[in-house]
């Protein structure tokens, strides 16, 4: 497992392949995966982004920054849910999911499937555009 927890910092994880979690916490940070596996993907953020490229969780990944954009590019997870107060949630996903999602400000547009794994997309003020890669 790796575990980071930062007060004020960037943390960036790439290339890595763990058999347990991934979770980080921070307060005013910016969160880099890429090239990244493990069972759990987790980061919560007071302010700033989370980028994923590559990133595969087995079971669930969860994201949430209060004041930040999440990008996610050609990542997955069986269960994922993504949360963001005042930021966009954008990207791909490598698999369908039966997607949720919710902007109280902002516009939605993600596909529409009834096979796969739980995906909850949640922002208060901001856009929410995700897609299959495969599509």
């Amino acid at each position: 497992s790796i575990c980071a927890n930062v007060s004020t910092g960037d943390v960036n994880i790439s290339s890595s392949s763990v058999g347990g979690q991934i979770v980080i916490n921070g307060t005013t940070s910016d969160v880099r995966l890429s090239n990244v596996s493990a069972e759990n993907i987790s980061a919560n953020l007071t302010s700033g982004d989370i980028t994923l490229n590559n990133a595969v969780a087995s079971d669930t990944l969860d994201l949430i920054t209060t004041t930040g954009d999440v990008t996610l590019n050609r990542c997955d997870g069986n269960t994922i849910k993504v949360k963001t107060t005042t930021g966009n949630i954008c990207g791909t996903l490598l698999s369908k999911h039966v997607f949720t999602a919710e902007a109280t400000t902002g516009s939605i547009k993600i596909p529409s499937y009834n096979t796969g794994g739980e995906c909850n997309l949640k922002t208060t003020t901001g856009d929410i555009d995700v897609s299959v890669a495969e599509d």
